[in-house]
C-alpha cells in the first residue's frame, strides 16, 4: 500500500464520510442518480447487480438500496472504520440486498465478480492513480455494462482550491493535523460550503467530517472537459457523456442541444439561454461535440461531473434520440 493511500485510509478512519451522525433524509442522492438515469434510459435495475465503489459510511448507499429492494448491491471501501458504520446502517435498515466487502480499488477487482452497472461517486479523484483505478473498474463490468462516476470539476472548485492552500499554508506542513486544520478553516470562516457538501442543521461532528473532506484531504484531482476525456481514454469504454454537472448553488442535467426541453422536470444546461442570437446559434452549431462540451464547460463552470461510460452493448440499448446518445462522446483508440 503506498503512503498517499495509507494517508487517505488514515483520515477516512478518522474522520468517516459521510459522518456516522449525517440525518438519513439529507443523502438521497444516489437513490435520485438511479431514479433518473432508469427512468430516462428505460433501464429495469430489477435482479441488476450493482457495485458502489467506494460506498464510504454507506448512508448514500443505504436510500439507493431501499428504494431498489429487487436490484443486488455490493458496495467495497478500503477503510475498516467505515465499512463497519456501513454494515450497521445496512442491519438497522434490514437490507437484504447490500454485500459489503473491503477492497482497494488499486488492485485487481475481477475477483468481485460482474456488474450491470457501477456508482464509483466522489471516490475516483482520490485515488493515487485515478486511471488505473477506472481501468480496474471497467474489467469488472459485463458486455452492456455502464459506469456512473462523479468527480471534481476544476474551474467551479477554484474559489474552494484557493481556501485550501490557504489553510495548508497555515498549517506549516502538518498535514495529518486534522484538529488544527479544522480549527483554522472555522476561524478563516471557510465552513460554508458549495452544493453537495452544504447540509444544514447538522452537528458538530458531521461538520467537521466534511470540513476534513472539503479541505484536509492530502490527494484530489480535479477534472474539466479535457481532462476527463483524457481520463476516459484508456478505461475500456467504447463511448462517455457528462450526464450531469453541479455548480456552487445547484444541480443539473447536462445538455449541449439547443433545445429548451426538460427531461423528468430536472434543471439542465439549457444552453438555448445564452445561445440564443442567429450568429451565437450558427457558430455554436458548427463545432464538433468536443467543442461544445468545452463551451458549455466555460459557461456553466461546474464544480462536479456526474459522467457515464458507456460500453457497446449499452450503447446499443440506449434509445434514439435520447439526452444520453445525442451527447456521446467515442474515445478514438
Amino acid at each position: 500500500m503506498s503512503s498517499i493511500t495509507e494517508q487517505v485510509m488514515e483520515m477516512y478512519n478518522k474522520y468517516p464520510y459521510p459522518s456516522p451522525e449525517a440525518g438519513r433524509e439529507k443523502l438521497e442522492e444516489l437513490a435520485y442518480l438511479l431514479k433518473i438515469f432508469s427512468i430516462e434510459n428505460n433501464i429495469n435495475l430489477t435482479d441488476k447487480h450493482i457495485l458502489d465503489a467506494g460506498t464510504g459510511t454507506g448512508h448514500r448507499l443505504t436510500q439507493a438500496a431501499k428504494a431498489f429492494p429487487d436490484s443486488h448491491f455490493t458496495a467495497v471501501d478500503y477503510c475498516e472504520t467505515s465499512l463497519s458504520i456501513a454494515r450497521s446502517l445496512a442491519t438497522e435498515n434490514e437490507l437484504k440486498n447490500v454485500l459489503h466487502k473491503q477492497v482497494n480499488l488499486m488492485e485487481d477487482l475481477q475477483g468481485l465478480g460482474e456488474f450491470d452497472l457501477i456508482m464509483c461517486i466522489g471516490v475516483l479523484h482520490h485515488l493515487e492513480c485515478p486511471a488505473t483505478g477506472l481501468a480496474n473498474l471497467t474489467k469488472t463490468l459485463k458486455e452492456d455494462g455502464a459506469l456512473l462516476l462523479w468527480l471534481y470539476g476544476e474551474l467551479g472548485g477554484a474559489e474552494r482550491m484557493r481556501r485550501k492552500q490557504a489553510v495548508r499554508l497555515l498549517m506549516q506542513g502538518n498535514n495529518n493535523d486534522y484538529e488544527s486544520g479544522i480549527q483554522l478553516v472555522k476561524d478563516l470562516k471557510f465552513d460554508q460550503f458549495e452544493f453537495g457538501w452544504n447540509l444544514s442543521n447538522i452537528t458538530e461532528k458531521e461538520l467537521n467530517s466534511l470540513i476534513v473532506d472539503a479541505y484536509l484531504n492530502i490527494n484530489e484531482k480535479l477534472y474539466d472537459c479535457d481532462s476527463i476525456g483524457n481520463l476516459m481514454k484508456d478505461s475500456g469504454f467504447k463511448a462517455y457523456v457528462i450526464s450531469g454537472v453541479t455548480s456552487e448553488e445547484d444541480a443539473f442535467l447536462y445538455d449541449t442541444r439547443l433545445s429548451d426541453k426538460t427531461p423528468l422536470n430536472c434543471k439542465i444546461t439549457n444552453v438555448s439561454n445564452l445561445i440564443n442570437t442567429d450568429l451565437l446559434k450558427e457558430r455554436y452549431n458548427a463545432l464538433s461535440i468536443e467543442d461544445k462540451y468545452r463551451v458549455v464547460d466555460l459557461l456553466f463552470k461546474p464544480s462536479g461531473y456526474t459522467v457515464v461510460g458507456l460500453t457497446e452493448g449499452f450503447i446499443n440499448k440506449l434509445p434514439e434520440n435520447s439526452r444520453l446518445r445525442d451527447n456521446l462522446i467515442y474515445i478514438k483508440k
